[in-house]
């Protein structure tokens, strides 16, 4: 074998094949032609926030073209990679490896997610209180008779 062809490892290195970064690069590369052209979409009435009232058929076809040969694309890369490192890694160490980069992250985006949805309730809360709280029964309930003007006695 010619000795440019094979390939050179040290004791922890793997083998990287560049030619699949080069196909995962050349997809991304084709996300760029699609999605500016989503709000000249036939169909950008369903999913789109402002379509364009000129369509084009050559963007709706180019767009799922593209869409077509891209997300197979991307799943077959995924599982081919996943298959590669299950090999060199084993059981054990891959399913840690995933629980890893799949598992803490999502706890910590879980944690994000949590505190803005509690912040966000609590503002909205304490903001419709006021309106839809406070001068009602439940408002006499909570905080007594001290915010109502008292009835004239005729």
């Amino acid at each position: 074998m010619n000795k440019l062809s094979e390939p050179v490892l040290n004791a922890n290195e793997t083998l990287r094949l560049h030619r699949l970064d080069a196909l995962r690069a050349c997809a991304l590369l084709l996300g760029v032609v699609p999605h500016p052209n989503m709000a000249y979409l036939s169909e950008a009435d369903y999913f789109w926030i402002e379509a364009d009232s000129k369509r084009a058929r050559i963007a709706s076809s180019i767009f799922f073209l593209i869409y077509l040969f891209r997300m197979p694309l991307f799943f077959m890369l995924a599982g081919f990679s996943a298959y590669v490192k299950f090999q060199n890694k084993g059981s054990k160490a891959f399913v840690k490896d995933r629980l890893q980069r799949t598992l803490l992250t999502r706890l910590a985006e879980l944690k994000i997610m949590f505190v803005v949805a509690f912040t966000l309730t609590l503002l909205i809360a304490l903001g419709t209180y006021h309106l839809f709280v406070r001068f009602t029964w439940i408002g006499r309930i909570l905080n007594g008779k001290r915010y109502f003007k008292k009835e004239r006695a005729l």
